[in-house]
């Protein structure tokens, strides 16, 4: 359901008129266009006219979202933009190569994307690609025991959480990933997580080794 069609659903659920619920910053004939999609609504207006509708921004976010995908799928498609698809690595040493060829092979897809469309966030997919790639196979594959040094690759990630004031879950998965390899700002630690950040089940970024005994 389109987001004007479930306002006008709303609204006629509580048996209000387009009078009733229209004030001074929205009115009658502005909902109206809103309820048929024919204009766009602000986030402040939106959050005004849910307040008039008696009804929570919690409430409306809920049936926005009925029916489609829950259990964090929407994050889980977003981390797989940057980060590539989730692998299920054996300890067999003889399954390290097709792991590699795989990841070897999302550094490709992330690259020709970034050829076709140059911005950062296709460089931060190239970037942390690699970075999972390197540090699989200095931990896993050579065990070295050691994190590889990478800071060429950090800094599109430092430009992009500088300029961010408050850490989103999204941002701060990006700077576990690339903390990994190389020191970054210390400045960068000083940012806040978003305050309101949901407690979240644990993610695989991006992939899960199982255990010898597997």
């Amino acid at each position: 359901m389109k987001i004007g069609q479930l306002l006008r659903t709303i609204r006629t659920n509580k048996s209000m008129s387009l009078a009733q619920v229209a004030d001074a910053q929205i009115s009658s004939s502005y909902l109206s266009k809103i309820e048929r999609d024919q204009s766009d609504i602000t986030v402040t207006k939106l959050a005004h006219l849910l307040e008039r509708l008696s009804t929570t921004p919690e409430e409306f976010l809920f049936l926005v979202t009925a029916g489609r995908e829950h259990d964090y799928a929407t994050r889980d498609r977003l981390l797989g933009t940057y980060f590539g698809q989730t692998l299920e690595l054996s300890a067999d040493p003889k399954d390290f190569p097709k792991a590699i060829q795989v990841m070897k092979e999302e550094i490709s897809r992330a690259q020709a994307a970034l050829d076709r469309h140059p911005n950062l966030k296709q460089q931060l997919a190239v970037n942390a690609r690699v970075v999972i790639l390197a540090t699989f196979q200095s931990l896993v594959v050579d065990k070295a025991h050691q994190l590889p040094i990478r800071p060429d690759l950090t800094h599109a990630t430092e430009q992009y959480l500088q300029r961010i004031e408050n850490w989103g879950e999204f941002d701060i998965y990006l700077f576990i990933i690339f903390s990994a390899t190389a020191i970054i700002d210390a400045r960068l630690k000083k940012k806040p997580p978003l305050q309101s950040l949901p407690q979240c089940p644990k993610v695989d970024i991006p992939f899960t080794r199982q255990s010898d005994n597997a």
